[in-house]
């Protein structure tokens, strides 16, 4: 620690069930006191004033963090390859089968869950949250394949459903990292753009839940069990403290909560590390102490 007190932000790290959050390159803690507006005419001694005056409300608090994801036999952050797909079930001629999504260039996925407020007059001053409603989204990105051409199929088949306002729900199957997604979805807006240059045409498409989720195998990192708390609607305790080297420096402040992930998003882009970012809303007190 320097001679002034100051923290370095590398060593100011994350906690997920008093697990350091593995590969997060950047973190946040956020607390929103509300501040309860109230215009008096005169002040407590009784003098005419027209200045505002606040008193403190509810407030809640969040937590964010973002960085490379690790895969199952490995700690080491991971490129997106061809071994991530994103896969459609589509009768391209001889059944309905799963094709991938040829020449993607991008691949994010994002899972929401809307956070109801509960809580009541005997609770301390602060939100008190539950899960509720989950929803997820695929955003797809990539070089424009002529329908008709060898590999072009799977283009032909979405196009033909998105000009026909066809309302079948699509399986999908999305692997990265010896973990499989599924469920299924439906085709959302979707924007074909040509420029010159000698660029090639691309593809964006949105694909929206039309069913529960399925998760299948582990990530094998800390990160897993962001993965496990949303599926399970379950509670996490996270945490900012203070580390010298690999533990938490002692005497030093850390600040500490319970609450449950809103959004959890992978993002894939061919070439670059494949990256998770997440959400968790506090529910009840964040607590200041000291690390022992």
């Amino acid at each position: 620690m320097s001679t002034q007190g100051s923290v370095v932000g590398v060593d100011l790290k994350t906690q997920l069930n008093s697990n350091l959050i593995a590969l997060h390159t950047s973190s946040s803690l956020n607390v929103s006191p509300s501040l309860q507006d109230i215009i008096v005419k005169a002040d407590g001694s009784g003098s005419p004033t027209d200045w505002a005056r606040r008193v403190q409300g509810v407030a809640e608090w969040s937590t964010e963090h973002e960085g490379p994801l690790a895969g199952q036999s490995s700690t080491e952050a991971k490129v997106a390859d061809p071994n991530m797909s994103m896969k459609l079930e589509l009768d391209t001629g001889s059944g309905p089968s799963l094709v991938e999504i040829p020449l993607l260039d991008s691949v994010d996925f994002s899972l929401t869950q809307e956070i109801a407020e509960t809580g009541g007059l005997d609770k301390p001053l602060w939100r008190y949250v539950r899960p509720d409603t989950r929803d997820y989204e695929i955003s797809l990105s990539g070089t424009y394949v002529e329908p008709t051409s060898s590999n072009g199929a799977p283009y032909d088949v979405t196009l033909d459903k998105v000009l026909s306002r066809s309302t079948d729900n699509i399986p999908f199957e999305l692997s990265v990292l010896g973990v499989t997604l599924s469920g299924n979805v439906e085709i959302g807006d979707t924007t074909l753009e040509a420029e010159t240059g000698g660029e090639d045409a691309q593809i964006d498409m949105t694909l929206s839940a039309n069913s529960d989720l399925t998760k299948s195998g582990s990530f094998g990192s800390s990160i897993e069990a962001a993965f496990t708390a949303f599926m399970n609607k379950s509670s996490v305790d996270v945490g900012m403290l203070h580390y010298s080297g690999d533990a938490p420096e002692s005497g030093t402040v850390k600040l500490t909560g319970s609450g449950f992930y809103s959004e959890l998003n992978i993002s894939m882009s061919r070439g670059e590390p494949i990256t998770v970012d997440g959400t968790v809303e506090g529910d009840g007190p964040l607590s200041k102490g000291t690390v022992s």
